[in-house]
């Protein structure tokens, strides 16, 4: 009997939404399952949409089939139907039962509004895409599509749009000389009549809107087209959100872009563009309205981050963190996690129903079916499955026909593709015949009683991805991996044996889903794990063809095209004895040790505890040096770093004991370097394959630059020995956060100030961090605000010169006490007031030195500038220089505060006068102080003490002017 007469796709299944179309679709409403990182957006978007709340759009990513248009369209039934609504009580429970707070956060939102509160607008990328204006005639279409579905098409205001379609209309009536020559010219522009230039602008087209605003000077005599109207969507949705509020019942306007991805890319590729700035422009407009609340949510299938991942990776385009974060300033970027994998594989069995016919022979077929899951519970293919048994019953049986393998291919290569109409629910609902196909392999495939069960193998899924695989993944190393596929085909010729085709594809699948392409691995995912013989000839015999090649280390099969280069490992050798006069072991791990640890950015050991101390990040950056270099390197090396772990590299016994003796006598009072010396023979026995990596890398570079076709062959070789490298790299690092090494396994020994320290795991690595810091560092006075302690001293600066300025005036310190603006309170608070010196005494505001029982390190820095101030004869280089080293260790953005702060009074008093360079500086500002920091060498002090001769000068002043006053600063501002 055909396949097809014992499983079938559930009746009516629908593999995604549209938020457009299924807005009003109950039974999507009735069947959503929120999830953890579901229930955070929809708290967050709870708060957002409270009265007077500063808001900017809700930024929602997530790979295909997370479910965020079904989460966008729960969010528009939960602002349009009251908690009372059959419709929202199967989701209302769920919300109850696993994330009450968001239930109760919710509950009280919808008891503040109206019963049908916010008016949902819907669009997705096509809408109104025409031209740069994108962003505002999307929006105005969609507003005016949700008012008319809403029967308020009477809420809508005047556009240019419409006024533009009136306007033709008028001349089509009234002046039909001037609408002749305007339909004779438009064809010039791209439009073949009048009627498709009204239809664009029915579409709020920018492009068309533009063209007939030219068109209409020229044919109308030089006449502009000026209507008064509203020119862009930020006024028109103001003024239409005070309409349905003021008139209509209504609490505001819900934007929920679904498919924003295509134009997010856009804004990421530009930051500065047109796009940007349409969408920033419009958010600012909304960020605080009051009872006037209009939301945007926009949803993207990648996040900004991966956008500008694959940008790099596709089109080689650097955008770097600031601007990444810039971007995202824009936003409230939340991501939307995946059901968990046991989640969608059981929706997956919901999908695929088995007839009676089917269930009759469930127990014939038992010992396959539960040798499946054994395999499959083998390799660890399904997360959150705990026992053999659940994966037989959910996946192996729960989804038959398809092979374990296929269920875990078809969420990877969900991921790869990329594309909305690529998700394994859209395999499952294909009703085309294409080979390949869930339908046409139910409709070609035939089950008799007693034979072998047919399963749907992923190499024949492979064959129905394969040109998306090809052309439109959004992940390179699948493109690669296909397109060396079909070239190892080519290369088969006229051996057209289906079985190596079919391994071939395997070798593929599993590079693709970055799992190993071992000979059992290929003899599961092909069914055909009784036939590893047969597989291993042809696998030999593919080899021999030079079609593949097989790793020594990890016995992997991986593709090598035929290439007429001669034996790999001969290449190798000859380009290692080449480059045997440039190699430096060393200078080699220096370069490429970023690429060998997990995570870049664990280069740098962070000190935790001091940062929970101190309020700033401090970090130690991993440096390698030879024996030779300690004394001169390590100084140099220390003036731009925090602190250093120091690897010192040694190739016999007597260069490690001379290092270590160097590290317990001339270095142990250096607190800011901790020192690894590792075992001298095990860096002995690393070179060669050190050696051996650098040969390979520089193949693999020139492979590339020539265009040779060779490049592959060199990266499977580079692996094989990275795997090397990063299991000495665990062992000479342990207990760094980077390894995965045990202490038995350690082949370095750890100092700190000419101590050996016996670490046993990463708690005692972090503990010394943390004192090597605090040694260095313990004057760092606490200023509880990133921007401040940043390196660089640009961060904040727009907000910190305001802040100089008023602690150099006279009323400065009234003007601290009573700034409203939040970057700017934050900066006095953290900086002044949490340091004791801002503070009250006897009711009065003052503005002084910190006493030293309160904040000793702020106390202790001030007096360290106050003396540079009144005994100096140097250039503020001298003190400067001070601050930013131990013990104080001061970042840049926060030195011109604490300067003016010591300089206030000085100043005031007619004291303290500053030259720059041979010139005295008339008045001390943010911009001085701003200065001083950045070009200290060009600065100089010059102090007065105000003694009595000076004081008696300006009291006889005030006497000739019959001035009061007797405060020596109010008295000098008033002369």
């Amino acid at each position: 009997m055909k396949l097809s007469e014992l499983v079938r796709i559930r009746p009516g299944f629908k593999p995604a939404i549209d938020l457009t179309e299924d807005l009003d679709n109950i039974e999507k409403v009735q069947v959503y399952y929120p999830t953890k990182t579901a229930a955070d957006i929809l708290l967050a978007l709870a708060g957002y949409l409270k009265p007077a709340v500063s808001r900017i759009p809700i930024l929602i990513g997530g790979s295909y089939g997370t479910g965020k248009s079904h989460l966008g369209l729960m969010i528009a039934k939960l602002l349009q139907h009251d908690f009372s609504d059959p419709i929202l009580n199967s989701f209302l429970t769920l919300l109850q039962k696993n994330y009450s707070k968001v239930y109760e956060e919710w509950k009280t939102l919808r008891t503040s509004l109206t019963k049908e509160p916010f008016l949902i607008v819907t669009l997705k990328r096509e809408e109104g895409a025409y031209g740069r204006d994108v962003i505002n005639s999307s929006l105005i279409n969609a507003l005016e599509k949700a008012l008319q579905k809403a029967g308020l098409e009477e809420v809508m205001v005047e556009t240019e749009f419409r006024a533009a379609i009136r306007r033709i209309e008028e001349l089509e009536s009234n002046y039909p000389e001037f609408a002749k020559k305007l339909e004779e010219t438009l064809p010039q522009h791209g439009f073949y009549a009048t009627v498709g230039l009204k239809n664009a602008l029915k579409q709020n087209n920018g492009d068309a809107l533009e063209t007939f605003k030219k068109l209409h000077k020229e044919v109308c005599g030089g006449a502009d087209f000026v209507p008064k109207v509203c020119l862009y969507a930020k006024d028109i949705y103001k003024i239409v959100c005070e309409r349905l509020v003021d008139n209509k019942g209504y609490d505001g306007i819900c934007i929920i872009w679904d498919e924003f991805s295509d134009i997010l890319k856009e804004i990421v590729t530009e930051p500065e563009g047109n796009l940007g700035a349409q969408l920033q422009s419009f958010a600012e407009a909304f960020q605080t309205t009051g009872k006037y609340r209009v939301q945007t949510i926009l949803i993207s299938h990648r996040a900004i981050r991966e956008h500008a991942r694959l940008l790099q990776a596709q089109r080689g385009l650097n955008i770097g963190e600031d601007e990444i974060r810039k971007i995202g300033g824009r936003f409230l970027e939340k991501h939307l996690s995946p059901a968990t994998a046991k989640e969608i594989y059981e929706l997956m069995k919901s999908v695929i129903e088995h007839t009676e016919s089917f269930k009759k022979i469930e127990e014939f077929y038992r010992d396959v079916f539960s040798n499946l899951a054994q395999k499959s519970y083998d390799l660890t293919l399904f997360e959150g499955f705990v026992s053999r048994e659940e994966i037989k019953n959910t996946i192996v049986k729960g989804l038959y026909p398809l092979h374990p393998f296929t269920a875990y291919v078809l969420g990877r290569f969900t991921d790869v593709i990329g594309q909305r109409n690529r998700t394994m629910f859209t395999y499952l609902a294909d009703i085309t015949l294409m080979p390949g196909s869930f339908k046409w392999f139910l409709e070609n495939s035939y089950f008799q009683a007693g034979e072998r069960l047919p399963f749907l193998t992923a190499d024949i899924v492979f064959d129905f991805y394969k040109d998306d695989l090809e052309k439109m993944a959004e992940d390179i190393e699948a493109q690669k991996q296909t397109k060396t596929y079909l070239e190892a085909v080519k290369e088969l010729g006229s051996d057209k044996d289906e079985t190596k085709t079919r391994i071939l594809k395997a070798i593929a699948i599993l590079n693709i889903c970055k799992n190993k392409a071992s000979l059992e691995n290929i003899a599961f995912i092909l069914n055909m794990t009784g036939e590893t013989g047969k597989i291993e000839r042809i696998l030999q015999d593919l080899i021999n063809r030079r079609i593949l090649l097989r790793t020594d280390l990890t016995k992997e099969y991986k593709f090598m095209k035929a290439v007429s280069m001669g034996d790999p490992n001969e290449v190798i050798n000859n380009t290692i004895d080449e480059r045997s006069s440039f190699f430096s072991p060393k200078r080699f791990l220096e370069e490429h040790f970023k690429k060998w640890i997990s995570n870049p950015q664990k280069r740098f050991a962070k000190a935790d505890g001091y940062a929970i101390k101190h309020s700033m990040n401090r970090e130690m950056e991993i440096r390698f040096l030879l024996k030779d270099e300690m004394r001169s390197k390590l100084p140099v090396e220390l003036e731009t770093r925090d602190g250093i772990i120091a690897i010192v590299l040694t190739f016999s016994e007597g260069e490690n004991r001379t290092a270590r003796e160097m590290i317990e006598s001339e270095f142990s009072e250096e607190s800011r370097i901790i020192f690894i010396l590792p075992d001298f023979k095990e860096i002995g026995n690393m070179v060669p394959v050190l050696r051996r990596l650098d040969a390979l890398y520089y193949l693999k570079n020139r492979s590339a630059l020539e265009a040779q076709d060779t490049t592959e062959i060199w990266k499977t070789f580079i692996e094989e020995d990275e795997i090397r490298v990063k299991e000495f790299l665990g062992k000479l690092l342990f207990p760094m956060e980077v390894t995965t090494a045990s202490p038995d396994k350690s082949i370095s020994e750890w100092y700190y100030l000419g101590k050996n320290y016996e670490l046993k795991g990463f708690r005692e690595f972090r503990e010394l961090v943390d004192r090597a810091m605090e040694n260095a560092y313990p004057l760092t006075p606490r200023i509880n605000r990133e921007e401040l302690v940043d390196k660089s001293l640009g961060k904040f600066k727009t907000h910190r010169k305001p802040v100089i300025d008023y602690v150099l005036s006279k009323d400065g310190i009234f003007n601290l006490v009573t700034e409203k603006d939040s970057k700017r309170r934050h900066i006095i608070r953290a900086v002044y007031e949490d340091n004791d010196i801002l503070r009250k005494e006897g009711g009065k505001d003052i503005f002084c030195k910190p006493r030293l029982h309160k904040a000793k390190e702020m106390h202790t820095v001030w007096e360290e500038i106050e003396h540079f101030i009144k005994h100096s004869k140097e250039n503020f280089k001298v003190l400067i220089d001070k601050l930013q080293s131990p013990p104080y260790g001061l970042r840049p953005p926060s030195i011109p505060l604490i300067l003016a702060a010591v300089m206030r009074k000085p100043y005031l008093e007619g004291c303290l006068s500053i030259k720059k360079n041979v010139q005295f500086i008339k008045t001390i500002t943010a911009d001085v102080t701003e200065d001083i920091v950045k070009a200290p060498h060009l600065y100089q002090p010059y102090y007065t003490e105000l003694n009595e001769n000076r004081k008696a000068v300006l009291m006889g002043i005030a006497d000739i002017f019959e001035i009061k006053d007797t405060d020596p600063i109010a008295l000098k501002e008033q002369i």
